[in-house]
């Protein structure tokens, strides 16, 4: 017998169990009463008595306080099954189960309450071994004894259980656990088998109506769907490789199966519309439905949501064509989803192909339980739980005269029920075997001291042979592994009431082949073929060359894709294919030579370029600028070599250095720009250059033209001519100028006012570089344009404008002292060209800035983006500067050009000579 040490043993494995439930999940619960149901042997029967532990899930939740209501109350369907059946093998005589057994079995019953962990059937485990060593401490009590466990109903239950009661060396006999990896388990065996034997049913059904593509439904947090995705695959490739002229199947031709698409576990989440919506939308030619009993409803009621709401015909495509494994019983009433009938008529739902005499004496059990409840209600019913799910199936508040059903005549019976039942035949008949073996020269009683669990299993459960059912003519065999031998029937739902029809059965023939067996009722499933379009299927079309099979979405996010399902695609320039998917190469990546992987474009980061000096737009500024550079020069060095002619030293020799060196700077810095190596030296040098270059030349042209306003602005004001009165414009303060006056010869305090305007803009440009590198650490960066991939100044081209802010003020100065002095009379006066040189700079500037605003699209990379070239951009940034200082030379020292040229006569110069001392000789 089992003795205490068997409850440390239960505690400490329970414990184990729990270490990552909330620290108030078990230990704290162990006072709570725990419900069970108790078949006990009636006073009289002399017999010996032994136990069995009956599991089923009644309830669920945290709390253990939601009915389980799926598969019409299948939990409790099945506890009152294995009751019916307890009572048959203990009774009298009976047709169909032999002699009366030489021993009682007596039974006592909990909910598992589905928990995954296995904490409430392992609590009720331990209580029930507790009840029977306190019953056995009392010398009027005949001796009784645990000898096995019935359950649990759920794999997820059932694999962590398994190992409490191998520990306790407790036989464990499921009637519905089905996970393949039970088979592994000792001590453990099944009056159903794995699912391995669901997926070579599933694969014979797809054979049978030649179905090219199929996509597995599952519910999120379940491995069962994936698993038998697998397993079908496996079954596929192995059918083809082996084809045997005994299997009955009808082809063994290939076909695709997506991966699988898991529902959540609750309706409302946001996710569950859409994977709805993605199945209505999917062109494969059928579903394999893995899902969880308890979302099956759910997912039901989503279709007639998505039908109420399109108010039109929801599925062009026709029936979903559901390949359902037991999950989706035919004990389900689908009465209020005539609906969508369309949708789900042909459906084949695949179950246990149990006799219909075990569902009717089922039936006609219950109803004999439900008439003794309604003939007296004031008396607690032997099932503890019976009147709470009687309310449930009542849909009533309380039990009463006028609340209730009573007739069960359409009440759908589970389909496991004479699974159950075979559990308690097969503990009665093996069990009776064993007393006998071990008892047989010692007297019955002696089995209390000599029970071997692991004994018992091994050489009396494993290996049975076709012990009859209780009810009908299916047999009993567990092989070596505990599983039963195979029987399935195939339903289908029929006509526009949803009615299911038994349209075939699968099992071993005689050669121990598994065969599938179809009916003359069965409507056909069909593949969806191409009406259009190319030949094929509408999930797989036939490609032509140079096209790609890419996986098809319908609809939905990114991984809600038909990945056995296809589209004829051919590969854009920067596309690979990869696991059946289109994608794009991303940022430093692009095709190899097949476009079937996204490559480096280098390696070697230290070989990384930077702007192609052999692109048109770099060489044609670079052109341009060596242009500019030589006419520049050639100004240059003319005005040198003429330096005595009053036309030059009229202009003030001292500012030539400045504006002649600043336009020459313009140039080089567009140069330098394309075709610098970049780093943070480099970068930062190219900062200050392209600021600086124009800002030498445009101080040196403020400071001329500000001489010329305030010698004739404020010597001839009463005399001036301009309609506009802008007011003093003078910068400097009339205090320090005179200061400066007194320290300072003119030029030479021209220059200073140059170098200290300059100094200005060094300082701006200093605080910008200083802040933009405290806010972005590397000095370089890299871009992807097209194929390509470069590294170019971590600064953008608006923050290489932005220096160019204090320039434009410049610019601006300029023009206005200009205009203000633009009807000084002199046949060489400077303002009105210096006027139109700075307008002219205006307009260029912003006719770049017009340029990159348009051509810039940095953001985009792929192929659908429009033309990006980053040498475009820095191209006309360049020419910008250079056309800038070419103008400014160009406008105003041609006219002097000319003049020296032309050589006027000395009188003609003398004219002029006067006021040229005052705008320029200063």
């Amino acid at each position: 017998m089992i003795s205490r040490w068997t409850e440390v043993v239960l505690i400490l494995f329970l414990c184990l169990q729990l270490t990552t439930q909330e620290d108030d999940s078990l230990c704290k619960a162990e006072d709570k009463p725990i419900k069970f149901y108790r078949i006990s042997q009636p006073n009289g029967d002399q017999r010996p008595r032994v136990t069995l532990v009956g599991l089923f899930p009644l309830h669920k939740g945290t709390n253990c306080n939601e009915i389980v209501s799926v598969k019409n109350y299948n939990g409790f369907q099945r506890m009152e099954a294995f009751v019916l059946a307890l009572d048959k093998v203990n009774g009298p005589v009976t047709e169909a189960f032999g002699p009366v057994s030489e021993v009682f079995i007596e039974a006592i019953l909990y909910d598992t309450c589905s928990d995954s962990l296995a904490e409430y059937p392992i609590r009720a485990l331990k209580n029930a071994i507790k009840m029977i060593e306190e019953e056995n401490k009392l010398a009027k009590n005949k001796p009784n004894m645990i000898i096995g466990v019935v359950g649990a109903a759920y794999s997820s239950v059932t694999i962590p259980f398994a190992k409490a009661t191998l520990a306790l060396k407790l036989p464990l006999v499921s009637y519905a656990a089905t996970n393949r990896d039970l088979s592994k388990f000792k001590m453990f065996a099944r009056t159903v088998w794995s699912d391995d034997i669901l997926a070579k049913t599933i694969t014979d059904i797809i054979y049978n109506f030649h179905l090219t593509s199929l996509k597995t439904l599952g519910t999120s947090g379940s491995s069962n769907s994936k698993t038998l995705a697998d397993k079908i695959l496996e079954v596929k490739d192995e059918s083809i490789k082996k084809k045997s002229p005994d299997h009955q199947t009808h082809d063994h031709a290939n076909f695709s199966l997506c991966d699988v698409v898991e529902f959540p576990k609750k309706r409302d989440a946001p996710r569950f519309e859409e994977v709805s919506q993605h199945i209505l939308d999917s062109l494969v030619d059928a579903y394999v439905v893995a899902l969880k009993a308890d979302t099956k409803p759910l997912f039901l009621d989503m279709l007639m949501k998505l039908q109420d709401r399109n108010q039109t015909k929801l599925n062009p495509r026709g029936p979903l064509q559901l390949i359902s494994t037991d999950t989706w019983d035919i004990s389900d009433d689908l009465s209020k989803y005539t609906e969508i009938a369309d949708l789900l008529k042909n459906s084949i739902t695949i179950v246990e192909d149990s006799a219909d005499e075990s569902k009717i004496e089922t039936r006609n059990h219950l109803q004999k339980i439900v008439n003794d409840l309604f003939n007296d209600l004031s008396k607690d019913p032997k099932n503890p739980w019976l009147k709470e799910f009687w309310r449930a199936v009542s849909n009533c508040s309380e039990i009463s005269e006028n609340c209730g059903m009573r007739n069960l005549t359409n009440f759908k019976i589970d389909s496991k029920v004479e699974n159950v039942m075979n559990t308690a035949v097969l503990y009665a008949k093996t069990f009776g075997k064993y007393m006998k073996d071990k008892c047989s020269n010692k007297g019955n009683a002696c089995i209390y001291e000599s029970f071997d669990g692991r004994e018992y299993f091994d050489n009396f459960i494993l290996n049975t042979k076709d012990i009859k059912s209780l009810f009908g003519k299916n047999k009993i065999s567990i092989d070596c592994h505990g599983d039963s031998l195979p029987m399935y029937a195939i339903y289908q739902l029929q006509t526009q009431k949803l009615v299911y029809k038994k349209i075939g059965t699968w099992n071993y023939n005689k050669n121990n082949i598994g065969t599938l067996t179809m009916n003359n009722n069965t409507q056909p499933l069909t593949a969806l073929k191409n009406s259009q379009g190319p030949e094929g299927t509408k999930c797989k079309p036939k490609c032509k060359d140079g096209e790609k099979e890419v996986f098809r979405q319908r609809s939905g996010s990114g991984d809600l894709v038909d990945d056995c399902c296809h589209t004829c695609h051919t590969l854009e320039e920067n596309e690979v294919f990869e696991k059946g998917k289109n994608i794009e190469c991303g940022s430093g990546l692009w095709p190899n030579k097949d476009q079937t992987e996204c490559d480096l474009i280098w390696a070697d980061k230290s070989k990384i370029p930077n702007y192609d000096g052999s692109s048109p737009p770099v060489i044609t500024v670079d052109l341009l600028c060596a242009l500019f550079m030589i006419i520049i020069a050639a100004y240059a060095g003319f005005l040198f070599i003429n330096k005595d002619h009053v036309a030059v030293t009229r202009t003030g020799l001292h500012y030539f250095p400045f504006i002649f060196g600043g336009a020459f700077l313009c140039q080089l810095s567009g140069i330098v720009f394309l075709h610098s190596s970049f780093n943070g030296v480099t970068c930062t040098f190219i900062q200050f250059l392209t600021g600086l270059s124009p800002t030498i030349m445009f101080t040196a042209i403020v400071v001329k033209t500000r001489k010329v306003y305030r010698i004739f602005i404020h010597t001839f004001q009463e005399n001036r001519n301009s309609t506009v009165d802008v007011g003093n414009l003078d910068m400097c303060p009339p205090f320090l100028e005179q200061k400066l006056e007194k320290l300072m010869a003119p030029k030479t305090r021209q220059i200073v006012t140059i170098f200290a305007l300059i100094a200005v803009q060094f300082f701006i440009i200093s605080i910008w570089t200083i802040i933009h590198y405290r806010h972005h650490e590397a000095y370089v960066t890299d871009i992807y344009p097209n194929n390509r991939h470069i590294q170019i100044c971590n600064i953008g081209l608006t923050e290489f404008f932005g220096v160019q802010g204090y320039n434009l003020f410049l610019v601006f100065m300029c023009t206005v002292y200009g205009y203000m002095t633009r009807h000084v009379r002199s046949d060489f006066n400077e303002t009105k060209y210096i006027s139109f040189a700075m307008f002219t700079v205006c307009l260029i500037w912003t006719s770049g800035l017009f340029i990159i605003a348009a051509v810039m699209n940095t953001g985009k990379y792929n192929f659908h983006s429009e033309l990006y070239e980053p040498e475009l951009h820095v191209s006309v940034f360049s020419f910008m500067l250079a056309l800038s200082g070419m103008a400014v030379i160009a406008i105003m020292f041609t006219n002097k050009v000319y003049l020296i040229l032309k050589k006027e006569d000395k009188e003609a110069v003398r004219e002029s000579k006067q006021l040229n001392d005052v705008g320029g000789g200063q």
